[in-house]
């Protein structure tokens, strides 16, 4: 998705705008990977939100950051879960809302945090079912006792090792275990590459 600005059309670099429906586990990763890959906050700009689940509420952060800004970003993107969202609701909302991109999650963020250890197509309920799970690898065990959604320092470990997430990942669109978080990290990381970011 391409979009006009206002200014700033000497700086040829994109603008993403991510926004996050938490302020905690994603929020977390998604700073720690940009830390990670020396991308400039101005040019990858997250955004937190406490609208969980309500995706037109953080599609309102998108026009509040347009309003608050004298430009807009180039691509704009929404980071939800099927855990706070059914799956008809984030289609409809993908028809109504064209310039934002949904990046969903099935169940939620935490199976692309397990992805980083191991492949799996196990059908979790919830979040602490994945934690469980994530518990029990033996390299989770070697540094951390529990997993945490505040652990910035854990996020800050885990965004240097996202390489391992493509080894383990496998693209199932809608499906139960799914996630389009690798896609949309990799097309960031290639931005960054193309000197875009």
């Amino acid at each position: 998705m391409n979009r006009s600005r206002n200014k700033a059309n000497i700086d040829k670099k994109k603008i993403i705008v991510v926004i996050s429906e938490d302020k905690k586990s994603s929020y977390y990763y998604l700073e720690s990977f940009r830390g990670h890959y020396k991308i400039n906050s101005k040019n990858f700009r997250i955004i937190p939100s406490d609208n969980i689940g309500d995706i037109s509420g953080l599609y309102n952060k998108i026009k509040g950051h347009e309003e608050k800004n004298s430009y807009r970003g180039d691509e704009y993107y929404i980071i939800v879960d099927q855990e706070d969202c059914d799956i008809a609701k984030v289609k409809s909302y993908n028809n109504k809302y064209e310039d934002a991109n949904l990046i969903f999650s099935i169940p939620c963020f935490e199976y692309f945090v397990l992805l980083h250890y191991k492949k799996s197509n196990t059908q979790f309920e919830n979040w602490q079912k994945i934690a469980k799970d994530l518990e029990k690898e033996k390299d989770f065990k070697s540094k951390y006792k529990k997993y945490e959604k505040a652990n910035k320092k854990f996020f800050q470990d885990l965004a240097k090792d996202f390489n391992k997430v493509n080894t383990n990942y496998i693209f199932n669109d809608y499906e139960h275990p799914s996630t389009k978080i690798p896609e949309f990290l990799n097309q960031i990381v290639k931005y960054k590459q193309q000197d875009l970011l």
